[in-house]
């Protein structure tokens, strides 16, 4: 499908139609803007336009890390802290944090402390969060978390609560993944981080994670 609406695309109501040329078949067909704009991943909205990247699966390759770590679609994937993404952590107990996204096996945790946290800075670039994915590291030997808070920010100071959960215990198992909504997605944020409340399965404050992955409307 031939499309070079982008620009007029975004000015457009989602109950809008417009008529679209389909290649393949040579003719004209009826569309409206909402599914155009889905289709080639456009969103929308006062003011900002950018790219939706949309939770489908555990492990799917369409969150903001990945997209990132293709250099926004345009390269074979690699680790994005190679492309703007900085990932930073309240201390280092064993392993680098850029594990969290290098989409294999990781032997990172934090030093244990109270409230201990990991940080994404998107490099400059936003993300209206809707949806997260965590998973448990391959070896965890039961230091699972079990009460968080995904927290957004736009200058690494002031955290804004996107989500929290107290005493879930669904990660019990190694390598075993959770991905959850996001209630409060309406703002645009330039970091991220995890931040855990309480004290992890085995009683002790390391912030233990295997991969990391956020997914919503990604901005410049």
């Amino acid at each position: 499908m031939q499309i070079n609406l982008y620009p007029e695309l975004t000015l457009l109501k989602d109950d809008d139609s417009l008529l679209v040329w389909e290649e393949e078949t040579s003719t004209t067909k009826k569309i409206k803007a909402s599914t155009l704009k889905s289709y080639i991943g456009v969103v929308s909205g006062g003011g900002d336009v950018g790219k939706l990247l949309t939770f489908n699966a555990n492990g799917d390759t369409n969150g903001v890390f990945y997209w990132m770590g293709t250099s926004e679609g345009t390269e074979v994937w690699s680790n994005p802290s190679d492309k703007g993404l900085i990932i930073g952590a309240s201390g280092v107990g064993a392993g680098s944090p850029l594990s969290l996204v290098d989409r294999s096996d990781s032997e990172f945790y934090t030093a244990n402390q109270p409230n201990s946290w990991i940080s994404f800075y998107l490099g400059g670039k936003t993300l209206k969060c809707n949806y997260y994915s965590l998973k448990s590291r391959n070896s965890s030997s039961g230091f699972y978390p079990r009460s968080w808070k995904l927290q957004g920010s736009n200058d690494q100071n002031n955290w804004v609560d996107l989500d929290s959960q107290i005493d879930n215990t669904t990660l019990n198992g190694n390598s075993q993944w959770l991905s959850l909504p996001v209630a409060n997605s309406s703002t645009r944020y330039t970091s991220f981080r995890i931040l855990m409340t309480s004290l992890c399965s085995s009683n002790s404050g390391h912030l233990v994670l295997g991969e990391v992955e956020l997914y919503g409307t990604y901005l410049d």
